[in-house]
Parts: C-alpha cells; sequence; structure tokens
C-alpha cells in the first residue's frame, strides 16, 4: 500500500516537473513577444526624432518623453514584472511538487517562498555574471536558515535543477530542429532523476 502511494505521488511529481518546464517555456516566449514589441516601439519614437530633428522643439520634446516613458516600462518589464512572474512560477509548481509528498497545508507554500529566496537570489546574482556577485549570492544561500548543515545536498539539488531546464529547452528545440528522438527522453530521463532527487530531499530533511 505504502509503495503504491509512494508510486502515485512521484508520477504526480514528475508530470508536475514536465508541467513546469513546458510553462516556463511559454512564459519566455510570452516575455520574448512583448519585449520585442516594447523595443520596436522605442526604434519607432527615436526615428520619428531623428526624422524631425531640432526643426520643431515641442513635437520632439513630446516624443523624448514618450521614449523615456516606454523605456521604463521595458525595464520595468524585463527587470521586475519577468523576474516575479519566473519566481510565482517556481514556487507555485515546484511548491505543489513539495507539498505532495508531505501533504501540507497552504501555509508550505508561504514557507516554501521564504526557503526558495536564497536559491533565487544565487541565480539572479550568478546570471549578472560577476565574481563578487556569485561570492555574496554562494554567501546568501549558505547562511539562510544555515543551510550550511546540508549544504552539499541543496548544491546537487541546484546542479540538478540546472541540468533539468537545459535539458528540457533542449528538448523543446530539438523538435524544431531534428534529434528528438534522442534529446526528448534524455530531457525525461533527468526529469525522473529530478522528481525522485526532490522527493530524496523531502523524506530525508522535510
Amino acid at each position: 500500500m505504502e509503495k503504491n502511494s509512494l508510486k502515485k505521488k512521484f508520477l504526480k511529481i514528475f508530470v508536475l516537473d514536465i508541467l513546469f518546464v513546458a510553462v516556463l517555456i511559454g512564459l519566455i516566449l510570452f516575455i520574448r513577444q512583448n519585449l520585442i514589441s516594447y523595443v520596436g516601439s522605442l526604434q519607432v519614437i527615436q526615428g520619428n526624432i531623428e526624422s524631425i530633428g531640432t526643426s520643431n522643439i515641442q513635437d520632439v520634446s513630446v516624443l523624448m518623453t514618450s521614449l523615456e516613458k516606454n523605456a521604463n516600462k521595458a525595464f520595468i518589464y524585463a527587470f521586475v514584472i519577468s523576474p516575479l512572474l519566473f519566481y510565482l512560477l517556481y514556487v507555485f509548481i515546484q511548491g505543489m511538487t513539495w507539498s505532495i509528498i508531505k501533504k501540507r497545508s497552504k501555509r508550505f507554500f508561504l514557507k516554501f517562498s521564504l526557503i526558495s529566496i536564497p536559491a533565487y537570489v544565487f541565480l539572479v546574482l550568478f546570471l549578472a555574471n560577476s565574481f563578487r556577485n556569485i561570492f555574496y549570492g554562494i554567501l546568501t544561500f549558505v547562511f539562510w536558515y544555515k543551510i550550511y548543515l546540508f549544504l552539499p545536498f541543496f548544491v546537487l539539488y541546484l546542479v540538478i535543477f540546472f541540468a533539468y531546464l537545459l535539458s528540457g529547452f533542449l528538448a523543446f528545440i530539438s523538435l524544431f530542429v531534428g534529434n528528438y528522438s534522442v534529446i526528448v527522453p534524455f530531457s525525461l530521463f533527468i526529469t525522473l532523476v529530478f522528481s525522485l532527487y526532490k522527493i530524496l530531499l523531502i523524506e530525508k530533511f522535510g
């Protein structure tokens, strides 16, 4: 009975992990399309400013104001709204997979979101491509809730998580360029490893 229950939990987690990558790719494509639209509007406004030149100061002033507003919107969308959407997606779907095993209450999502902050900060700083930022990210990750007590397990979790995301994106790309017969099964295997490792972590530390 216990084995059947564990098998059902694993299948749910495995499906949610596949869903997470699918929704993440869809979200990235949606954000990319919106950013292209913002950049296009900025280029149009800039072109209008160049065509007017200094012949009409009032029109140039209006266009400069419009350019600044659109640039601010693009910045907020790219560096505030988009990261927040990614974070909420991670907390919701990955939080569901973690709560399935222990059958926690809704408050678990709040705890999970707080615990996920260090890893998210580490990821953002890592993507900033700065050694100092990576160092600060590691310190943040290590000292949040005394994670250093079981740091190796979570470092391995991050490694498997990145491999899981990368394989998912490669599988998506392979659907359009070919070789999907090899890459898609490989991606599913990495997803399976990721799901099993999460179960191991929750059973050990949850």
